[in-house]
């Protein structure tokens, strides 16, 4: 139900997974709160998670990786093999939610999920067994250490290297909303599940991208509201037709999710749906052409969060936040390079937000690591530290550059 609200009204982050992880948190609570007394319980929760997740997550990404393998040998996938080792390692440790391996979302990208969710897991269980009584002051820490982590870098909506951070701080949150529901029984009726829906339907039109830390708080609200609800909603999803209906799944992220202008006076958008294109229009909203699956194709992976920027000749650059690089195309759309690339190394990028083209033609690309230059062709120039984390960069006419950092818009002198 959620997640339909959120593509009804074109709500242009996904939605669903923030919902799973806080639910995962109360239904994890509920089932096991009082049965993880020691280390021996503990043991015995976490073999019963792996036993559920790990034999299909095994099986899909040992499959997959034998066609890139094939790929590869018919020279249609250009990774060298020590990176596609490194994303088999990532995937099947399960550590391709947090840096250790890199940035990139391993070899079975949606996994990122099931990473994330193991650690929350392990945290939860270690907090109850190791500190009993206390467990619910330790885990309110480290939702406030996930908060204040999310409010500094000025981003929510992690996958791949800090995808655990999003995961675990929605987590916590239904476990706390478990606690709350059992110490308060309020017996909702009809009046608050409508006034919820109707906070759902304002939330998911006029919530802005930059305040998606909200769904969260939004979703612990709404399981609240229907798990101690009496009323007709609650009673209506109780029904075997309801319970049907739930069981239809939904795909996120059709419509636009970046655009530019050109020197001509054009438009360049960034298009999702179902592939990463990148559409260009005139100066009167015809479209000039399409080029298909932009980045995916060159990077032979899936690419679902592209910024883009043009420079002062017409090239598009287009930054991928899956791959961490910056994909050049020519004004008529010729694939021309790529480069960065996953690594926290001078050149590398981790944690990609945008970028921005100066009047020089330098790429400032922002990164959790602050700005990094390159110059046309791609070689790294120099890099530097922000006052937070830059979510938008845009130059003026005198090629200052301005960067938006959570609250603050701030200009910065760029040297010739």
């Amino acid at each position: 139900m959620i997640v339909s609200f959120s593509r009804i009204l074109s709500y242009k982050k996904p939605t669903s997974l923030d919902y799973f992880f806080v639910l995962s948190g109360f239904v994890i609570s509920y089932n096991y709160l009082h049965k993880i007394k020691d280390f021996a319980s503990f043991k015995d929760f976490m073999v019963r998670r792996l036993i559920r997740l790990y034999p299909l997550l095994l099986y899909t990404t040992l499959l997959f990786f034998g066609l890139m393998l094939i790929g590869k040998h018919w020279n249609t996938f250009n990774d060298p093999y020590p990176v596609l080792f490194l994303q088999l390692t990532d995937t099947l440790t399960l550590m391709n939610s947090n840096p250790i391996f890199g940035s990139s979302l391993g070899i079975n990208y949606p996994s990122w999920s099931i990473s994330s969710e193991m650690i929350s897991y392990a945290l939860f269980g270690c907090c109850l067994f190791m500190f009993r009584k206390n467990a619910v002051i330790v885990l309110s820490l480290f939702l406030l250490g996930a908060g204040l982590f999310i409010l500094y870098t000025g981003k929510y909506m992690y996958m791949g290297d800090f995808g655990f951070v999003r995961g675990l701080f929605c987590f916590i949150l239904g476990y706390l909303v478990h606690l709350l529901s059992q110490k308060v029984n309020p017996r909702f009726g009809t009046l608050p599940e409508l006034l919820f829906l109707f906070l759902l339907l304002l939330v998911f039109k006029y919530l802005p991208s930059d305040g998606a830390i909200l769904l969260p708080f939004v979703f612990a609200l709404g399981i609240f509201i229907f798990v101690s609800g009496k009323g007709i909603i609650t009673s209506f999803l109780e029904t075997k037709p309801a319970q049907f209906l739930g069981k239809i799944s939904y795909s996120d992220g059709d419509g636009f999710d970046d655009v530019t202008a050109t020197p001509d006076g054009g438009v360049i958008a960034a298009w999702q749906r179902g592939r990463d294109d990148i559409v260009q229009f005139d100066s009167q909203g015809n479209i000039k052409q399409i080029i298909r699956a932009a980045i995916s194709t060159p990077a032979d992976r899936t690419e679902l969060n592209t910024r883009l920027a043009v420079d002062g000749r017409g090239n598009i650059y287009g930054l991928g936040s899956f791959t961490s690089s910056v994909f050049k195309f020519s004004r008529d759309g010729k694939y021309m390079n790529r480069f960065g690339g996953p690594g926290r190394q001078p050149g590398q990028l981790s944690a990609v937000n945008a970028i921005a083209v100066d009047g020089k033609g330098r790429v400032f690309v922002s990164d959790i690591q602050g700005i990094q230059v390159f110059d046309s062709d791609g070689r790294f120039v120099k890099s530097f530290r922000l006052d937070g984390v830059a979510s938008g960069m845009a130059f003026t006419d005198q090629n200052e550059l301005l960067v938006v950092s959570r609250s603050k818009v701030m200009k910065y002198t760029v040297n010739q």
